[in-house]
């Protein structure tokens, strides 16, 4: 770790269950793997240390046994649950805030015992306001009608004694003479041929054009083109997995298959591997292959062994397997983590 010096980040900073990867701000899901095992980070010890060029000034940096009390089982998800697991305190509130909720609770109080106060007067002004019309109403029905003296004077009667009334007469009325009335005969109409309606032709419509699919950003690209070593012992893939700052990666899968059904998987290795942290091998023959072959390579997920990085192609040739000759046995491909 020469170049520690022009790091802006501890390189024994990771995520709990992922020591490649960290987040560029505080967060309670950071570990430090200074020690054997993965540790959680106090948030001022991670904004003083482990996210600044001073890394090299934090104590747990320089005695890598300094560790902090395991966390119980379950993953922190806020700031807030990892100040309560680990002791550090309960994040200072803020006791401005109270009193304007206090004030605003007190006005709406008062506002409605105003409401309520005035709805109980005008409930008992309409009370008694119904209750007098109701009276009045009730005396009104119950007097006699009475009419004026002026009223009385002017009736009269309308009609006079019966007399003597003349006797009717009808008077004889002439009978019309019947008159005899042409019928004329009716001629049929001629009935309208039908005329055939054209049909209407439909109007063509627009085919949607589907909406192209967006290609994910591979995670892991290679390292450098592929390249090729002869031998005459053995047909095989090799390489390296890298994080995005040269540190080998172990644990990651990657996939190797051709056109004919072949298809393998293989793992970076740890630390313990002869070969180093982050060696992946697919032996493929005892010897150069018979006659020349094809293969691809990627990085695939773990979970879904989907691609996460673009399809790299291996050609191998079957002579020249001396060193010094120029032939394709031994495929070298390393891989950086770019996200």
């Amino acid at each position: 770790m020469g170049a520690q010096g022009s790091r802006t980040s501890c390189p024994y900073l990771g995520l709990a269950g992922d020591r490649g990867s960290f987040f560029l701000y505080v967060t309670p899901a950071h570990r430090c793997y200074r020690a054997d095992e993965a540790v959680p980070i106090h948030p001022d010890d991670q904004e003083r240390y482990c996210l600044s060029e001073d890394f090299e000034q934090c104590p747990r940096f320089r005695h890598p046994h300094l560790r902090l009390p395991a966390a119980p089982p379950g993953e922190v998800s806020t700031l807030e649950t990892a100040y309560q697991l680990y002791g550090w305190g309960a994040p200072a509130a803020e006791p401005s805030r109270r009193w304007p909720r206090f004030a605003a609770l007190a006005g709406a109080a008062l506002a409605v015992l105003a409401a309520v106060l005035l709805l109980s007067v005008n409930q008992a002004r309409m009370r008694r306001f119904l209750v007098e019309a109701w009276r009045s109403s009730i005396g009104a029905l119950n007097a006699p009608p009475t009419l004026p003296p002026q009223a009385l004077t002017a009736i009269r009667p309308l009609r006079s004694e019966p007399g003597a009334f003349p006797t009717w007469t009808p008077t004889p009325t002439a009978t019309p003479t019947p008159t005899s009335t042409f019928t004329p005969t009716l001629t049929p109409t001629q009935t309208a041929t039908p005329t055939e309606t054209p049909t209407a032709t439909p109007t063509p419509t627009d085919t949607p054009i589907p909406t192209p699919t967006l290609t994910p950003k591979p995670l892991f690209v290679p390292r450098s083109p592929v390249r090729y070593e002869p031998d005459c012992t053995v047909t095989k893939v090799r390489g390296y997995v890298y994080d995005s700052y040269n540190n080998p990666v172990a644990g990651q899968v990657l996939k190797l298959w051709n056109d004919y059904g072949y298809s393998q998987l293989a793992t970076s290795q740890g630390p313990d591997s002869p070969q180093g942290e982050g060696y992946y091998e697919f032996y493929l023959y005892p010897g150069p292959y018979p006659k020349p072959e094809s293969f691809y390579l990627a990085v695939v997920d773990p979970v879904t062994g989907q691609p996460i990085s673009p399809k790299v192609k291996v050609d191998f040739t079957s002579n020249r397997c001396q060193p010094g000759e120029g032939g394709r046995q031994v495929a070298i491909v390393d891989w950086l983590y770019s996200p």
